[in-house]
């Protein structure tokens, strides 16, 4: 029984196992695809440069630099809501 790739709702990495697929060449095309979707040449250059293994990584590369981003803000609004005066109060906004 051929399968319809259309409607499957199985990951492709069960096909790989059947040697439908082969592994290292998918994912090195599911990170291309990836990376060309960022529609961002100098981020992919960068996510490019740490040479992700598969999708997961490429993924966990991409999304390093916006949790990195929200946590400085974070710290910084914690800061300013923080600052003391010169005697050692908390300055009140």
């Amino acid at each position: 029984m051929k399968e319809d790739w259309g409607v499957t709702t199985e990951p492709p990495r069960r096909h790989t196992k059947a040697g439908c697929l082969d592994l290292p060449k998918f994912e090195s095309i599911s990170c291309d695809y990836f990376l060309y979707a960022l529609a961002d040449p100098d981020f992919a250059l960068k996510v490019r440069e740490r040479h992700p293994e598969d999708l997961d990584f490429a993924l966990l590369i991409a999304l390093q630099p916006e949790v990195w981003t929200k946590d400085v803000d974070r710290l910084r609004g914690e800061r300013t809501q923080g600052e003391r005066t010169q005697d050692g109060k908390r300055k009140v906004k």
